[in-house]
């Protein structure tokens, strides 16, 4: 077996090694809400998804933000653009409501645990990076048996820095002490995983571009999944 190109492997986690939250859910408690407020569902759901998508666009600007708070603030703005007011416990209830529904329904990709335990034979040092908080991260990483396959996890409420923010990638690069050169970042943001980690030297491989964004950097490897990784 030939030697791996890297010694680290970061990975960023919603999109990632894990599919995205089926939208079914997150539509079920908008559902939730709506009854609440008494609004059709229908519009609220149609309302909250586009301003959740303006709102992510405008907060990559940040340098940090948690995550709930970008929850909260994409339904209260919601609310007050439907109906002129966002009664602070439906927007509780429903922040609740869909970090639950991360933990339940969060499913990793099929090829997930293979190229972790792959990666490790090979004695390649893996880590998490991710824009989460860590009331999210820290119940998936152990109900998921991620504990055991990984080097260590940096949530963005951790490092107080959100990709493509410089500081998480310098704190990732001190946490897994090797060389930029000689890690490679995976990640499905071409904005926040290729153009951050390339700013600082680190190799990137791109997986299956979900979120609208557009990189300015070309990344190393272009995969459709993380089994890919393996043979380069």
């Amino acid at each position: 077996m030939t030697a791996y190109p890297y010694q680290a492997v970061l990975f960023d986690l919603g999109g990632t090694l894990f599919d995205h939250l089926p939208a079914v859910h997150t539509a079920a408690n908008l559902c939730t809400t709506a009854q609440g407020a008494g609004i059709d569902p229908t519009v609220l759901q149609k309302a909250y998804q586009k301003l959740r998508a303006e709102l992510e666009a405008q907060w990559r600007e940040r340098s940090f933000f948690m995550h709930r708070a970008m929850v909260a603030t994409a339904l209260t703005r919601t609310l007050e653009s439907l109906i002129g007011k966002a009664d602070p416990d439906l927007v509780t209830e429903f922040c609740d409501a869909q970090r639950q529904a991360v933990h339940q329904h969060l499913s990793l990709r099929p090829d997930t645990l293979d190229t972790l335990r792959t990666l490790k034979k090979r004695n390649v040092l893996t880590g998490i990076v991710s824009n989460i908080d860590d009331d999210y991260l820290e119940p998936l990483v152990e109900r998921h048996g991620l504990t055991r396959l990984m080097d260590f996890w940096l949530s963005s409420e951790a490092a107080e820095s959100c990709k493509p923010d410089p500081s998480i990638f310098v704190q990732a690069l001190k946490l897994a002490d090797h060389p930029a050169g000689d890690v490679l970042f995976v990640g499905d943001s071409p904005a926040n995983d290729v153009d951050g980690a390339a700013a600082h030297g680190l190799a990137t491989a791109l997986i299956c571009p979900a979120d609208g964004s557009i990189s300015r950097t070309t990344p190393t490897y272009t995969i459709n999944t993380l089994a890919a990784l393996t043979s380069l």
